[in-house]
Order: structure tokens, then sequence, then C-alpha cells
């Protein structure tokens, strides 16, 4: 058994601290309690575009990644694996504004992740958070869970996301609430049970 109580992870210019155990044997157990201060994705994302051969051919808004194949390749979460993973993050830069209290809590057993909470508090004032179960039958990634995510300013997190809500009056896209059942399956997004509510209307 192999355990750090205070224990420093580096990551570019991302630190955090906090304690590892890990029990090696027939079967392998892990388990990590980390807090990180902050993340700047942006930089990461900039520092990936300069590592990019010139002459790429697409592009998409707030970040440059290409988009993703139509078939990705298969694969499967470890069933020789134990795993306990709760993750802190107080700030993540993205897209040049802050995202707040990321929260990431997740167990894995038997070659199922159990997503009990991953929550973070957006631009715009919203706050959203997701509950699941991840598998990957024959390969492929199988989700069931629930979504719920509420702002108070849905057109400030349409900004931050580079969407242009110039056309919709400025007394709209205010308040906004979405919450209900979210599956994927076969590479297809599926939200059920949907509650939507946007400024004065239920949808």
């Amino acid at each position: 058994r192999i355990g750090l109580d205070d224990a420093i992870v580096t990551l570019g210019d991302a630190r955090g601290t906090g304690k590892l155990t890990a029990a090696l044997g027939g079967r392998v157990l892990i388990k990590s309690d980390l807090k990180i201060s902050r993340i700047d994705l942006d930089r990461w994302l900039a520092m990936q575009a300069a590592d990019k051969p010139a002459g790429g051919t697409g592009k998409s808004p707030k970040g440059g990644a290409e988009p993703a194949a139509s078939s990705a390749p298969g694969f499967s979460l470890p069933t020789g694996l134990d795993a306990s993973l709760n993750t802190s993050i107080e700030a993540v830069t993205l897209y040049g504004s802050q995202i707040r209290r990321v929260r990431f809590n997740a167990a894995l057993a038997e070659g199922e992740l159990t997503l009990n909470q991953v929550s973070a508090r957006l631009p715009g004032n919203a706050d959203f958070s997701l509950f699941g179960f991840l598998s990957t039958p024959d390969g492929q990634p199988k989700f069931d869970g629930t979504v719920d995510t509420r702002a108070d300013n849905l057109r400030d997190v349409l900004t931050w996301l580079g969407v242009d809500t110039s056309d919709v009056p400025v007394d709209r896209l205010r308040r906004f609430t979405l919450a209900g059942k979210l599956r994927l399956d076969e590479s297809l997004v599926h939200l059920l049970d949907a509650r939507v509510r946007l400024d004065s209307s239920r949808l």
C-alpha cells in the first residue's frame, strides 16, 4: 500500500495538493483527494493550436479545435481497477472568463464510472450539475444520469460561448433553467422528461 498525505501535483502552471493512496495487488485500488487553485485552459488551448501544423482546414468557434470524426474508436473502462477521485478547482479560465467552484467526484468499480458530483459555477451567474453512471458495453460509451442547469443571465452565458444574441431583444434571454434525464447511447444524446424555463415561458 502506498500513501501520500501531502502530495503536490503539477501540470503546466496548475498546482494541486491533496492525498493519494494506492494498493497494488490482485486488484488495484486508487484513491485521490485533490484541491487545485487555478487552471488556465486558454493557455493550454493556445499552446495546442501553436503545435498544430499550418494549413488546417477546419476551425470551431472559441477554441480552434477540429471537428470530431464521425466514427470515434471504441474504448472500455477497466474492470480490474477500483478508483475514487475527488477533485475541486477554485477557478478555470476559459474563453477569457472564469468557471468557478468546479467539483468532480467519481468512483470506478467493475468497469462502471459513477459520477457522484460534477458541478461548476459558469459565467452569467449560472450553475451546472451532472450525476449519473457511465459504462462501456461493447466498447462504446453509455451514460444514464440527470442534468440540472440554471442561469440568472443566459445572454451572458451564450456570449461567453461565442453565440451572437444581438438579434434577440435586450430584455430577453435572462433567467433560464433546464433539468431532466440525460442519456448517451450509440453516439446519440437524449434529454428525457425535460423541464425548461426561459424568462417567463415554460417549454
